[in-house]
């Protein structure tokens, strides 16, 4: 057999199939994947803030420190927003269904004709 011949045929098997037939020791082809030990979650380092990183390395001309500096005064004298997170808590109103009398509570946003208002069970069809 020359090799010409060798190497067609070897070109027929896989890697993994010529070092199996090489190999003494038997092959688990039932082993499945990942069956191993899963990582550790401490093995993630902990969250850096790259920005800060790059603000502390980069050097600034005299002009932007104090461009900088008058931002910061102008950010902590800054007037914050008096209504903001003042919403009054909204509490739900009593209405009665159109065909089938009964009352339910609802909050006002789902209401969108009291006169009209129908219950989801009378809507379905499910009547009880």
């Amino acid at each position: 057999m020359d090799k010409e011949q060798l190497k067609q045929l070897l070109s027929e098997f896989s890697k993994q199939e010529i070092l199996e037939l090489i190999s003494d020791k038997p092959v688990n082809k039932k082993r499945r994947r990942g069956k191993g030990k899963r990582k550790n979650k401490s093995s993630k380092p902990d969250f850096v803030n790259k920005f800060d990183e790059m603000i502390q390395n980069i050097s600034l001309t005299n002009e932007e420190k104090k461009e900088l500096k008058q931002a910061e005064q102008a950010d902590s004298t800054a007037k914050t927003n008096p209504f903001r997170g003042r919403r009054e808590e909204v509490s739900k109103v009593k209405i009665t269904c159109v065909s089938c009398n009964r009352e339910y509570e609802m909050y006002p946003s789902q209401i969108h004709n009291r006169n009209r208002w129908t219950c989801n069970r009378c809507l379905s069809g499910r009547h009880g």
